[in-house]
């Protein structure tokens, strides 16, 4: 059987029996690296080196609220969320 020298994010996930949620949120934080091998794609020598137990932990767990929510992308994307009396949601 032939080992796997490349992984995508989804087989990545998988190799790491980590969510792929939580893959990607951890991508978007920074704790999963730019992909080495292609621009969508990791080594096997990365994949094996990234944090399992890091990247599980890195989502959020807490639920919010939608208009938390709201302020957070709002926030990411670089555009405020203005209520009608200029006031952020909270």
């Amino acid at each position: 059987m032939a080992r796997r020298t490349e992984y995508d994010e989804s087989q990545a996930a998988g190799r790491l029996r980590v969510p792929i949620t939580a893959f990607r949120w951890a991508r978007h934080t920074g704790l999963v690296p730019a992909p080495d091998a292609s621009s969508y794609q990791w080594s096997r020598a990365v994949v094996e080196a990234m944090d399992a137990d890091a990247i599980r932990a890195s989502i959020p767990r807490e639920p919010i609220g939608g208009s938390t929510a709201a302020n957070r992308i709002a926030e990411a994307l670089g555009t405020p969320n203005p209520t009608a009396y200029g006031e952020r949601l909270h």
